[in-house]
């Protein structure tokens, strides 16, 4: 597997994990939900932060090892004769 193919699915499920943050918001907001407002909220920001920090964290390594691998590139186009 690639690694377009890698950050694409860790992005999805870090969406996910986004989603069912605010899935547990809106049915709390709703008073659909018997869990304890403080303890519904916690769980949905813990969900949510962390969702978008791993998903920002592997989007940086991303771009990071895709601009070393660019620039490995050029070096070897520059030493080829």
């Amino acid at each position: 597997m690639n690694k377009e193919s890698q950050l694409t699915l860790r992005l999805l499920i870090c969406g996910y994990l986004v989603y069912l943050a605010c899935s547990i918001c809106k049915r709390q907001m709703s008073g659909d939900s018997a869990v304890p407002a403080l303890a519904a909220y916690a769980a949905a920001a813990v969900m949510g932060l962390s969702g978008a920090g791993i998903g920002a964290y592997h989007l940086i390594q991303y771009r990071k090892s895709k601009k070393s691998a660019d620039q490995d590139r050029m070096i070897e186009d520059d030493e080829a004769p």
